[in-house]
């Protein structure tokens, strides 16, 4: 299901029924737009530590009561090893913190969450262990700061067209499917939404996401309510509105492919 993130900042999160802190931020891949960890202030917890939880640890998430549970205990949490919650975040730190919980790189394979096809098949499936220190030398990671992009402006091809308001993510795997988009109309309350597939470029220095749109043509989009869930019907419109591929096809493809 598509959720905006808002709904979940400021989630209490719980590790067996345990308040272990608040969801302060998250991180993301910039080349995957996959949400990679989840930054949690522990408040009185561990004094005010944040630490970083990634989605495979998170075993559900209720963003109506802003409650998510995890799938370890508080002293798996505390006794992970750190991730500076500060960027930039090292492979190093990354590759010791997936080694302690036994879950596959993500960076290792060709779906979302690596050599597995979701996030449900990553908890199932081994990673080979002769994997693990080779995969430690990888390139400097991609992840930004979520909530550092709120705010960023959109440029469509004629002129700046509104700043991002919102993401629309897919909570089976955490992966963000739309920026939602309010015009730069001060007078206008309308939304929409643009597929993070349709991004041409990213200007990062700039603040700003470009799209190959006429702003004319955002503008007359379908409609974007976040009163109400979005479902395949309202994606087929959107997708056929600009003549642009549905990506769930590509994804079960994709699926298919890594399975």
């Amino acid at each position: 299901m598509l959720k905006p993130i808002s709904s979940f900042l400021g989630s209490s999160v719980y590790a067996k029924n345990t308040l272990i802190g608040k969801v302060e931020d998250f991180y993301f891949d910039d080349q995957s737009w996959a949400i990679r960890y989840m930054i949690v202030n522990t408040g009185g917890w561990l004094a005010g530590k944040q630490v970083l939880v990634s989605p495979l640890g998170i075993q559900s998430g209720d963003s109506d009561h802003r409650r998510i549970e995890l799938n370890m205990s508080p002293e798996q949490v505390q006794h992970s090893p750190s991730i500076n919650s500060e960027m930039p975040v090292s492979k190093q730190q990354e590759a010791e913190y997936y080694d302690y919980f036994h879950w596959p790189y993500y960076w290792h394979g060709a779906g979302i969450w690596g050599i597995a096809p979701s996030i449900e098949d990553a908890l199932d499936r081994p990673f080979p262990i002769e994997l693990r220190s080779k995969e430690i030398e990888q390139p400097h990671n991609h992840l930004r700061d979520l909530k550092e992009i709120l705010k960023y402006h959109i440029r469509a091809t004629d002129r700046q067209f509104g700043h991002v308001n919102d993401f629309m993510f897919d909570d089976r795997d955490w992966v963000i499917r739309y920026f939602v988009i309010k015009s730069s109309s001060w007078f206008s309350t309308n939304r929409t939404l643009i597929s993070t597939k349709w991004i041409e470029g990213i200007r990062w220095e700039d603040r700003v996401f470009q799209v190959g749109l006429h702003s004319k043509k955002m503008k007359g989009a379908p409609q974007f309510r976040p009163d109400l869930p979005i479902d395949r019907s309202y994606e087929n419109k959107l997708h056929e509105y600009y003549n642009q591929p549905i990506y769930w096809e590509d994804q079960e493809d994709r699926l298919k492919k890594v399975g």
